[in-house]
């Protein structure tokens, strides 16, 4: 649920927003009340339909627009900008951004003891949990992370309130095996501590823009902030509000702790780490740091490179001296090439972070950890490591999405994979199948061939480079096609080397499934060519300015007799206006972004960016 709502009268419905669409509810006047003086008087109804699920299925891999912030994420960032400070050492010192007073929240001082007596009874069970929890507590005790609290020291009008925490385990971590998670939404009583929070705007580059600029890069690195959460501190005043319950010991008395930074497992953390770090670009004077850190961060994760290894060294000295201002570390490097890492480990003393593993899984915070993006450094290549446990009796709509759900494939490199299990699902919807009831024996077979063909994915191997050396010519390639069951498009880099060789490589793709009610192919095609301008476009968008420039003058052009289509804020594609260019607008610097459009209400003229051209 938004905040935002429309209260239209007495008897009258209320429209609420919400993040799914706006709301009806609420009652209307009886209608032999209403049909009075011989007037005519109409009631709408809404309903939900069944499908709205399976739309938001087919979302997933669709390309981001511009977002406009909602009234709570503006306050949001207005509350950053106003409370936001550093201390004598440079670190953020952030106020939790909260929508209703602390006063509303109640006494869980109980409950959070009761799961904490139920934790202790599970390290009974499990010694290596217990050691493994208890040495995590400790360095955070150790690091001034959280340090004991003493209700005499406090004064009494000050809110409490207790987070419940357990173990969540991963033993293919190289550094943490074992982290605590803080709930700040466990179901009690009262009000949670993250029912007051406000979430905040998403501040960072999208992973789809980072990854492609990861692409373009001949020499590449990566890293990620140590503990970057813990490297920020919360206000002192509402620190009382981040506490929680422990004891080292069961002999102990269950003591009271107090969290002093930004705690993972709250509403607002994720905005306060990355917002810290959008904010520290901008206070940086340095323009490479300044460019890195603002555009190649997918939130802890640090993905960059250049194209050369000079260039590549600096950078990453630039960036690692600017974040130890604000006490952020840089950790777990990682390169496609020795001299970058054997200096990293020279300058920073970093040798003992750069891992034996030589995968990178670029978000192990999303649902598909095991199923990532994963990077080759020895070989620079791409791969798909794809394990699913299939072994279950019954199989059921809500297995079949469970499974599929871990195909992680932000680039579409799996495209012909992915969208055959998004037929699947809409087979699921067209049958009407229940979440728990088992499928069909036809939908079985289906699922469990599709399932079976995965494994030959471990072979694939995919070039993270799509350039070449020595560029005479460099080319973006877009295709859009569409059947009666899907619609789709991808990017190609077709780069020409001195010596006339071609290399060809697919850059991005996107692909859709056709929508349940019937639809021509025209019109499908139709919906494949607008996917393909805007995955053209973001691919633009995406590259810096040096690599802007090298690109775009080998990307189409508008020409004059162009058909294009003039996006129409709030309308679906389907129904923008048609029309053909008559005239070009160029700039001071010569380069041409506005046009003059014939359509059937007359001339407009429009901006390149509201603009989709459409193949003849």
């Amino acid at each position: 649920m938004c905040s935002d709502f429309i209260d239209l009268g007495k008897q009258c419905p209320k429209l609420q927003k919400t993040k799914l669409g706006w709301l009806v509810s609420g009652t209307i006047k009886a209608h032999t009340k209403l049909h009075t003086n011989n007037a005519h008087h109409s009631s709408c109804f809404f309903t939900q339909r069944d499908d709205a699920l399976l739309t938001r299925f087919w979302e997933i891999e669709s390309v981001s627009s511009k977002y406009n912030l909602t009234l709570e994420e503006q306050a949001c960032e207005q509350s950053f900008a106003e409370n936001t400070r550093r201390d004598i050492n440079g670190q953020f010192i952030v106020t939790i951004p909260l929508k209703e007073s602390p006063d509303v929240l109640g006494d869980n001082y109980f409950s959070a003891r009761n799961r904490l007596l139920a934790l202790e009874r599970r390290f009974n069970r499990d010694t290596l949990l217990k050691k493994r929890y208890l040495d995590f507590l400790k360095e955070y005790k150790n690091l001034g992370h959280m340090s004991e609290s003493s209700k005499s020291t406090e004064p009494i009008s000050q809110n409490r309130y207790y987070i419940p925490h357990f173990p969540i385990i991963r033993e293919n971590s190289t550094t943490t095996k074992l982290r605590v998670v803080f709930n700040a939404s466990a179901s009690y009583k009262g009000k949670t501590f993250n029912d007051i929070q406000m979430v905040g705007p998403v501040v960072q580059d999208d992973l789809l823009s980072i990854l492609l600029r990861f692409r373009q890069h001949k020499y590449v690195v990566s890293g990620d902030i140590e503990k970057m959460y813990r490297a920020i501190l919360v206000e002192p005043s509402q620190r009382s509000l981040q506490q929680i319950l422990f004891r080292f010991d069961t002999s102990e008395h269950i003591r009271t702790f107090t969290l002093n930074t930004v705690t993972y497992g709250t509403a607002s953390a994720p905005y306060l780490a990355t917002k810290c770090l959008v904010s520290l670009a901008e206070q940086c004077s340095d323009p490479i740091a300044k460019t890195a850190i603002a555009r190649d961060f997918y939130v802890d994760d640090f993905l960059s490179g250049g194209d050369s290894i000079e260039s590549v060294i600096e950078l990453c000295k630039h960036v690692n001296k600017t974040l130890l201002s604000a006490q952020f570390r840089l950790r777990k490097w990682q390169s496609n090439n020795s001299e970058v890492l054997k200096s990293l480990v020279k300058d920073n003393s970093l040798e003992h972070n750069i891992t034996v593993n030589k995968t990178l899984n670029l978000d192990e915070t999303l649902p598909c950890k095991t199923l990532g993006l994963q990077w080759d450094c020895n070989s620079d290549n791409l791969l798909f490591t794809i394990t699913l446990n299939t072994q279950t009796k019954k199989i059921t709509k809500r297995k079949i999405l469970s499974l599929i759900s871990q195909i992680f494939d932000p680039l579409g490199l799996l495209g012909p994979c992915t969208v055959q299990a998004k037929m699947l699902m809409q087979k699921l919807w067209i049958d009407k199948c229940g979440w728990d009831d088992e499928v069909s024996k036809e939908t079985q077979n289906i699922f469990l061939n599709f399932i079976d063909s995965l494994d030959s994915l471990k072979s694939l191997r995919i070039p993270r480079w799509v350039c070449n050396n020595n560029i005479n010519l460099l080319e973006l390639h877009t295709f859009s096609d569409a059947s009666e069951r899907a619609y789709g498009t991808c990017i190609y880099v077709r780069t020409v080397d001195a010596n006339g060789t071609v290399h060809i490589r697919l850059l991005a793709s996107r692909n859709k499934v056709a929508p349940l009610k019937p639809t021509t192919i025209p019109r499908l095609e139709l919906c494949g060519a607008v996917l393909a301008t805007r995955l053209h476009a973001k691919v633009i968008s995406s590259l810096t300015l040096k690599q802007r420039t090298r690109w775009q003058s080998a990307s189409p052009d508008l020409q004059l007799g162009s058909l294009v289509l003039i996006k129409e804020r709030g309308q679906p594609p389907l129904l923008w206006l048609l029309g053909r260019i008559v005239k070009l607008h160029s700039g001071r610097d010569g380069v041409s972004r506005v046009a003059e459009i014939q359509t059937r209400r007359g001339l407009i003229t429009r901006a390149y960016n509201n603009i989709c051209p459409l193949p003849i």
